[in-house]
């Protein structure tokens, strides 16, 4: 009894007795906790490769790509797939699978990304099976700037232009070039660029007092109505109409065949009317030329032709370039007509030019003087437009686009998209991640 006494007393080894008891409890909090750490990490990884997909998938949807291919690919590259679609599983039990969906109005891109990972240490407390761990992320294309002039490929501001209106941007779809530095009057000017500023000189970061610019956001969407005239053929004409002073001019009507080619070579003419009641004015020639000292006007009254070009206006007219050009280097005071019964693609457009392909483009000229004006919404989607002339505002909507677009010489322009049909506007594109 004496020795069992004196063992029962006995102290030696009992911590290792404790720690060869707890080391099983803790050796399994210890691996749960860096199971459930590793969750945690995948979680992170999962959320970059949701977060890549969504952008990436956003991007695609400005240039009319898939975003659902796009934010895949995006997803493989950070290290998350769809299990059997030609990807390995990460580790062995776990599989992944990747969502990428566009929402109804076409600007959301959603992104989910999950990995399935099955449970080792965590199945003695949480069952066994295997843990979903998700991510997930929202990127929309916003449209944060109304366009008043936009050049498919480059535009040039060079000479010396005062551009007045505001609210509005002067965008490119490749490079926006400063040979000057124009002057913006008025507030909310913007000058955006998809490819950047070339070549770099000081106006790039600088293009005017208060003036905005981004250089590498996604291309500018052309206007619904740009697309869809692409898509329909106008006839051409032989016949030639050559008004060498007002007494030659005849009185034209709108007529859906092609009148030929129209040069105004002196005097006044007010031979572009919408007839009263008439919702299809339409006007088809192979060319227009407007020279100096020539007036081209859709006026119903005789304007003033010594100050300042105006006249009042009872009629708007839609009128298609075919096969020859557009070149003006005299008075114009044009108004677009806003409804177009026979041809809703035309509703608020005052030119467009069919000529040209984006291989070969033509050459057009604005050069017009005294204070021209041109109300609505001008297309050139294969012309490199050449604009040196003033234009003042009308507010019906001054608003170009054009192949290649050069402002250049001594001009004063004023760009108003406001009164243009949401039909004949661009639209700016950027990409958020809003979740």
């Amino acid at each position: 009894m004496k020795k069992l006494q004196q063992l029962l007393r006995c102290r030696r080894g009992g911590v290792a007795l404790m720690i060869s008891v707890a080391a099983g409890p803790l050796f399994l909090m210890s691996g749960l906790g860096a199971e459930v750490g590793s969750w945690h990490l995948i979680r992170r990884h999962a959320q970059n490769a949701a977060d890549a997909a969504a952008f990436a998938g956003a991007l695609a949807v400005t240039v009319g790509q898939s975003p659902t291919t796009a934010g895949e690919a995006y997803a493989t590259k950070n290290g998350f797939c769809t299990t059997g679609a030609g990807c390995s599983a990460p580790m062995s039990g776990a599989t992944q699978s990747v969502s990428v969906t566009l929402d109804a109005s076409g600007t959301t891109v959603t992104a989910v990304v999950t990995q399935n990972q099955p449970k080792f240490l965590a199945s003695l407390v949480l069952g066994g099976g295997t843990t979903p761990i998700t991510a997930q992320a929202v990127a929309q294309v916003q449209s944060p700037e109304q366009v008043c002039a936009l050049a498919l490929t480059t535009m040039k501001l060079g000479g010396n232009q005062n551009i007045r209106g505001g609210n509005c941007a002067l965008t490119a779809n490749t490079t926006v070039q400063f040979a000057s530095t124009p002057t913006f009057i008025g507030s909310g000017w913007a000058v955006d660029a998809s490819g950047g500023c070339s070549p770099a000189n000081a106006n790039c970061n600088n293009p005017g007092a208060n003036v905005t610019y981004n250089y590498y956001q996604p291309p500018t969407i052309p206007p619904v109505a740009l697309t869809n005239l692409e898509l329909q053929s106008f006839p051409s004409g032989s016949g030639k109409i050559d008004c060498k002073s007002a007494t030659t001019c005849p009185q034209l009507s709108p007529s859906p065949n092609s009148q030929g080619q129209l040069i105004v070579r002196n005097g006044w003419i007010q031979n572009l009317t919408c007839p009263v009641g008439a919702t299809s004015c339409t006007y088809v020639f192979d060319s227009i030329d407007v020279q100096s000292g020539g007036s081209l006007t859709s006026c119903t009254t005789q304007p003033t032709l010594t100050t300042v070009f105006t006249c009042t206006h009872n009629s708007g007219v839609n009128i298609v370039i075919g096969s020859g050009g557009l070149n003006i280097n005299g008075n114009v005071n044009l108004i677009a007509n806003p409804t177009n019964s026979s041809k809703p693609d035309l509703n608020g457009v005052l030119f467009y030019d069919t000529e040209g392909t984006s291989v070969r483009p033509v050459n057009v000229t604005i050069n017009g003087n005294s204070n021209s004006i041109y109300g609505g919404a001008m297309f050139f989607p294969h012309g490199n437009v050449t604009w040196s002339g003033n234009a003042a505002g009308s507010n019906h909507c001054t608003e170009i686009v054009a192949n290649q677009l050069t402002f250049s010489g001594t001009s004063d322009i004023n760009l108003d998209y406001t009164g243009c049909p949401a039909t004949a506007l661009p639209k700016t594109q950027i990409v958020l991640l809003v979740q």
